[in-house]
């Protein structure tokens, strides 16, 4: 794995996606410190949860969190850079406040439609909503399927 990586990472500037739910891997954290010395790495994008995002942000590493509904926390209280967002596709200036502006009452009260977001796989709730609002008009192909 960290061959792959490195190898394009040589192409120019990466944030290294973590998303173990999406490829039933997790890169461990001593090939992350060993890419982490590569010119071209430029962070990680982190969906293990807030330990994960303090260890590497106290390690000097940019790390942003991949879980929407943990993004206020981890850059709150656990020392993220930020958030790498589906629900920013869809309410970009709340999620923006909630990186720029400590608000759990605004996370809190966020929460509900972050959770609906993933209730099935991502993109369907995404797409699903853009058609919903005309924003933009999916292809839906299999095995997504617009929500009812």
């Amino acid at each position: 794995m960290k061959y792959h990586i490195e190898t394009c990472m040589d192409y120019g500037p990466a944030i290294i996606y973590n998303v173990p739910s999406r490829t039933a891997q997790d890169i461990e954290q001593k090939i992350v410190y060993e890419l982490a010395k590569h010119e071209n790495f430029a962070g990680m994008k982190e969906c293990t949860g807030h330990e994960r995002i303090k260890e590497y942000s106290d390690a000097g590493i940019l790390c942003w969190s991949g879980n929407d509904d943990e993004a206020h926390d981890s850059r709150w209280y656990h020392g993220g850079h930020g958030v790498i967002s589906v629900t920013s596709n869809i309410l970009p200036s709340v999620m923006r406040r909630l990186m720029d502006t400590e608000d759990p009452e605004l996370a809190a009260k966020t929460l509900p439609f972050m959770n609906w977001l993933f209730d099935e796989p991502n993109p369907i709730a995404l797409n699903t909503l853009t058609a919903m609002t005309g924003m933009s008009h999916p292809v839906f192909r299999a095995p997504y399927w617009p929500y009812s």
